[in-house]
């Protein structure tokens, strides 16, 4: 039990101590530099966050809270609200109910950024990660998007070191016989399953098939790579 309660304070994001926090702060400067080269030709930066919640946008430096747009898009969140309000004051931040896999209701380049962070591993396999690509690209005129590294030792879904790798099969039974990580044991194997299927990590092959012609930038930690990150269009990082 004290191993699961560290392990969820390590990826705790609220908290500023947090391995968790640091590492996306440290992450988050790569998206001030894009927002810093659109404020160089433009008055306002216009982002749309696919999956993200308003209490990411903390991380935002006070001189940029009142240059940026925030729309944020998710599944099933009521219209004006969000799951994890707590966003900066005076911001100008709107939400909207939509699936990123399909963004018809917005034109081409409608944003000045798309970005997402940590969501396209769980919109399904190659055929549904392609649609949110795609869709990424299209309505943006720049684009950043992160997803942990599956040759990591440590998925941060599940907190348990080479956990991940293993079979499905064998996961869920694991999952379904003892707590793993901080995920508490599951009572059903179906759940167990469908929480696997909820998490499909990618690597930098996979990432390089859905952005072409993007740029990947590396997050490492002790020689090894974390989590990729992919910047596209005009700004160079």
């Amino acid at each position: 039990l004290s191993n699961i309660v560290m392990f969820k304070s390590a990826i705790n994001y609220r908290s500023h101590k947090s391995m968790g926090y640091r590492f996306r702060k440290a992450r988050f400067k790569n998206i001030e530099t894009i927002i810093y080269q659109i404020l160089k030709v433009k008055s306002k930066c216009k982002i749309l966050d696919v999956g993200g919640t308003s209490v990411y946008w903390h991380l935002l430096p006070p001189e940029l809270i009142d240059r940026v747009s925030i729309t944020i898009l998710n599944l099933n969140i009521p219209k004006g609200s969000d799951v994890n309000s707590g966003g900066p004051q005076n911001i100008d931040l709107h939400f909207e109910v939509g699936d990123g896999r399909q963004l018809s209701h917005f034109d081409d380049n409608s944003f000045d950024l798309v970005h997402s962070n940590s969501v396209i591993e769980h919109v399904g396999l190659i055929k549904d990660m392609m649609s949110l690509a795609n869709e990424v690209q299209r309505v943006g005129y720049m684009h950043y998007v992160q997803t942990p590294n599956i040759w990591f030792p440590i998925d941060p879904h599940y907190g348990v070191p080479f956990f991940h790798w293993l079979p499905w099969p064998v996961r869920a039974k694991i999952l379904c016989a003892v707590s793993v990580g901080f995920k508490d044991r599951f009572s059903e194997y179906y759940d167990a399953v469908q929480f696997i299927e909820f998490v499909n990590l990618l690597d930098e092959s996979a990432i390089k098939l859905l952005f072409p012609n993007s740029k990947i930038l590396k997050e490492r930690f002790l020689l090894l790579t974390k989590s990729l990150m992919v910047v596209g269009g005009a700004v160079d990082i």
